[in-house]
């Protein structure tokens, strides 16, 4: 009976770290400026179309300073961009001079 008990607690042990492990990496943001075309159209309402024009603009322009600044990508508009910030940031080291 203790031995059972002992290996339940060690399950429910593992199960949870590994489900924060899981939950850790879901929640870690992808860098818009360093994206590829497979995680832009992972964003629901982005398409390849869409997600290519996104990819031309930060080819032309160079790394967003700023996620608003997508604003200006044609077909880019509010509802998309609150998409795009749930699963994109703008990291440090991706807008240097």
């Amino acid at each position: 009976m203790k031995a059972n008990l002992i290996v339940v607690m060690m399950l429910g042990i593992f199960l949870v770290s590994g489900g924060a492990a899981v939950s850790a990496e879901i929640l870690q943001k992808k860098d818009i400026n360093n994206t590829t075309l497979e995680n832009l159209t992972s964003v629901k309402g982005i398409g390849e179309k869409k997600a290519s024009v996104i990819l031309g603009y930060l080819q032309e322009h160079g790394p967003v300073k700023e996620m608003d600044e997508l604003l200006k990508v044609k077909g880019i508009g509010e509802k998309i961009l609150e998409k795009i910030k749930e699963e994109f940031e703008i990291k440090d080291e991706s807008v240097t001079p």
